[in-house]
């Protein structure tokens, strides 16, 4: 693969992350998303399970590793949306550059 081509692969890949993180960006900021999501679950579910773990009748072993996974699980999507933001952000960042070596690969190759 020329590095023209390559260049092209990565210009491609960082439309793509662009996109997805437009996309996220556009669906974050919507209500369903502040009321479902930011409110519904982020703090209300969050809050009970927090509730439930000093619950004395879920003092069991097995149900307050349960009750810890699904916290861990609330984080880990919280990151996921935040990762898709940070990825775009860079990508917007490696897009600009890769155009411009591609500008100037296609000026190396007709010169």
């Amino acid at each position: 693969m020329s590095d023209l081509q390559e260049v092209e692969v990565a210009i491609e890949e960082a439309k793509k992350a662009v996109d997805i993180a437009d996309k996220m960006t556009k669906f974050m900021k919507s209500e369903l998303f502040k009321e479902l999501i930011e409110e519904g679950f982020f703090k209300e579910y969050a809050s009970r399970l927090v509730l439930t773990k000093a619950d004395p009748s879920m003092a069991k072993e097995s149900d307050q590793a349960r009750i810890m996974k699904s916290l861990d699980c609330i984080g880990e999507f919280r990151q996921y949306l935040w990762s898709v933001l940070m990825i775009g952000n860079q990508a917007r960042v490696a897009l600009k550059e890769d155009e411009e070596t591609y500008e100037e690969l296609l000026t190396e190759e007709v010169s």
